[in-house]
């Protein structure tokens, strides 16, 4: 299927690790917990389709594309934290994922957005105050198009494998 000559694609959304390099740069190589490194094993086909797109939901940032420059930083996704980003910054985190969408018949969408029909779903790797706030977006109307996915099993050991498994699936599917 395609939209506008688009093919609808896969969208990774990870939450930040507590583990990241000491310096400035993207933030796709920045973090670097167990979930960012099984993701960086598929980076070579990753880079050759451009996709799937990365997003990382950051306790300090927010939504961020995985392009985003960032810095080293200490902060914990609290209960407080998760609420504030749920309920205060949903129009930023769909300003984040409408910056990449692909132009469709020679323009982008303009906002309030339809839906981000490039997209066919986001698969995500979050902890579960993580979750809270991709849920709260998803019930305020931002995944409305493209249902959310969350890697799942009783402990990070069977969600980490869970990942894996969908990276490795989607790798066969794009061929």
């Amino acid at each position: 299927m395609t939209i506008g000559g688009v093919r609808p694609r896969l969208a990774l959304i990870l939450s930040c690790s507590a583990r990241k390099l000491p310096r400035q740069g993207l933030a796709i190589y920045q973090y670097d917990g167990t979930a960012f490194r099984i993701m960086r094993r598929f980076e070579e086909k990753r880079r050759g389709l451009g996709w799937p797109r990365v997003f990382v939901l950051s306790a300090r940032y927010g939504l961020i594309s995985e392009e985003r420059q960032i810095t080293e930083y200490d902060q914990v996704m609290t209960d407080d934290r998760a609420k504030e980003l749920a309920w205060g910054d949903l129009e930023r985190a769909e300003r984040t994922l409408y910056l990449h969408v692909p132009e469709v018949f020679g323009r982008r969408p303009h906002p309030p957005f339809d839906h981000f029909g490039h997209y066919y779903g986001f698969f995500c790797f979050a902890g579960e105050t993580y979750r809270k706030v991709l849920t709260t977006w998803e019930s305020r109307g931002l995944f409305r198009a493209a249902p959310l996915e969350f890697a799942s099993g009783a402990g990070i050991g069977e969600m980490l494998r869970g990942f894996q498994t969908r990276l490795e699936r989607w790798a066969r599917e794009e061929g």
